[in-house]
């Protein structure tokens, strides 16, 4: 892709991000004297409040993330020596940025919403549902990437030829979308949060080391070992 048409991409990018962004700020505004002071800011695998925090900054500290967080990838990737391969792949990037200000506004949401409420218990299935959801969208994303070292599986191995990357993250991508939708099932089959948490671990454990591990097998084979 062109540069130009690059940072256009990224431009709109930013653009649905601050929107997201200010949105989650006026809800903020609009839930100031509903909300209590201190207010939760975490909670158990039970969705029962565990921590707390003054509330100017429970209120304004995931709407400041989810435009200064797509800023950081974006200038991360602004300065990648392989920023060329970023590039051609903006359209992808953009999707990935706007995707996780859409993750973190809807985070927001249902914090104001728990601690709103006098029990101030989190909906910890929808949390899981919006990760499920956030899953599935990066692994779609992640083949698109050409070779660079801020976005995807990024291995000695799988920077070290381009083949071995674009096997990487083709297979990591896969995993991504599987542990997403798995994870979407299991919540809505209703398994107990004491059951759903360690599958989920175990998960997205088997999906942070399948891929390392598969890099440094094509790797090896490449180097003519058995």
């Amino acid at each position: 892709m062109h540069v130009n048409e690059s940072k256009k991409v990224s431009l709109k990018a930013l653009g649905i991000s601050l929107i997201l962004a200010v949105a989650g700020g006026v809800l903020s505004v609009l839930v100031w004297d509903k909300v209590p002071e201190p207010m939760p800011v975490h909670w158990n695998a039970e969705g029962v409040a565990d921590g707390f925090m003054p509330r100017i900054y429970g209120l304004s500290m995931i709407p400041a993330l989810t435009f200064l967080l797509p800023l950081l990838i974006l200038g991360l990737t602004r300065i990648d020596p392989r920023k060329e391969k970023v590039n051609r792949s903006s359209n992808a990037l953009g999707m990935l940025i706007g995707t996780l200000s859409a993750f973190l506004f809807a985070i927001h949401g249902l914090m104001v919403r728990a601690a709103m409420h006098m029990e101030q218990l989190l909906h910890i299935s929808s949390i899981f549902l919006l990760v499920g959801a956030l899953f599935i969208v990066i692994g779609n994303m992640m083949p698109k990437f050409g070779s660079n070292f801020f976005i995807g599986i990024r291995t000695p191995w799988s920077l070290s030829d381009e083949k071995i990357w674009a096997k990487t993250q083709r297979l990591g991508g896969g995993l991504f979308v599987a542990a997403g939708i798995a994870t979407c099932v299991m919540v809505l089959l209703g398994l107990s949060m004491k059951l759903l948490f360690p599958l989920f671990m175990v998960i997205t454990l088997c999906v942070a080391i399948v891929p390392i591990v598969y890099s440094w097998m094509l790797w090896r084979e490449g180097q003519g070992h058995v």
